[in-house]
């Protein structure tokens, strides 16, 4: 600024006022609103992406607790049928449980197939079925059984 002495020889006119300034100093630490802007957009792009991949995630996670839940049944009714005399093991399809209907919908069912490998032999497959939203699903669990059951094999190999 400009400051005034007192002598009149001294004096000096004030300059006059300016009317264009130019860019006004920035303050410390401020954003602009185009700064802003542009920062939330980036936010949101990257949230999209996560919430996508979250989606992702939960509906794979379904799908795997849907096959081991099918896997679970399936085994549990193959252990169920080795239980059984061979001779009595017959083929059985579209077999419902409310447990398979509670946990996979009411579409879903079990079936049982018996196949005569040999004398005193069958195979024994069961395959348990279900819609997973619009595709159909499947777990199929087999093994072999012999007349007599596990006692007769170690009997066999104990003489």
């Amino acid at each position: 600024m400009f400051l005034q002495r007192s002598d009149a020889s001294s004096q000096r006119a004030m300059p006059p006022a300016r009317l264009c300034r130019g860019p006004r100093p920035r303050a410390a630490g401020g954003y602009s609103l185009i700064e802003v802007v542009m920062a939330l957009s980036v936010i949101c792009v990257a949230l999209l992406g996560v919430f996508h991949l979250l989606a992702g995630v939960l509906g794979t996670n379904a799908e795997s607790g849907n096959r081991s839940f099918a896997t679970h049944l399936a085994a549990s009714r193959l252990e169920a049928a080795r239980g059984q005399e061979v001779a009595s093991l017959v083929t059985s399809e579209g077999n419902s449980d409310p447990e398979l209907t509670a946990a996979l919908g009411p579409s879903a069912t079990w079936d049982l197939l018996v196949t005569d490998i040999g004398p005193g032999m069958k195979g024994i497959l069961v395959t348990v079925h279900w819609k997973q939203g619009e595709l159909a699903q499947s777990v199929s669990l087999g093994t072999l059984a012999q007349a007599g059951g596990i006692a007769s094999i170690r009997n066999r190999y104990a003489n």
